[in-house]
């Protein structure tokens, strides 16, 4: 069952990024916009069609150093209908020294804070070795 999106649900995923984070970011985007960030964690958000409650539907990471923004990303989650698979996008931008085994742990500790959302059929692990610099 997917977990429903807040702004301190958002806050404290970010957390756990520690010292990666480069700023909390909890409002929610169209998924056809660009976020201004080039790397990071994503959530996409729909709504429960019930309750229209918010929720996190899926965890994913996005890299786009080289060139780009991570909306080049999130972006490509389409519908067969070429629609946005998502009602909305909140990104947790990350430092641009990040490596990809952190964005991984990253993406694997904020997945799991949301319970394991549905859309994410893997996640990262989230252990390894610590580096001099995070305590991941």
């Amino acid at each position: 069952m997917a977990v429903a999106y807040s702004v301190p649900e958002y806050t404290a995923a970010a957390g756990l990024a520690g010292e990666l984070l480069v700023a909390l970011c909890p409002q929610l985007l169209d998924p056809r916009e660009r976020c201004g960030y080039r790397v990071g964690v994503y959530l996409g958000i729909g709504r429960r069609p019930r309750s229209e409650r918010l929720e996190v539907l899926y965890v994913g990471q996005a890299d786009r150093r080289a060139c780009g923004d991570m909306s080049d990303r999130y972006r490509c989650h389409r519908g067969p209908d070429g629609a946005p698979l998502f009602s909305a996008v909140a990104v947790i931008p990350l430092a641009w020294m990040v490596t990809s085994e952190q964005l991984s742990r990253v993406e694997g500790r904020v997945g799991r804070f949301f319970g394991r959302p549905p859309a994410s059929l893997r996640l990262p692990a989230t252990h390894g070795r610590p580096d001099a610099n995070h305590s991941f």
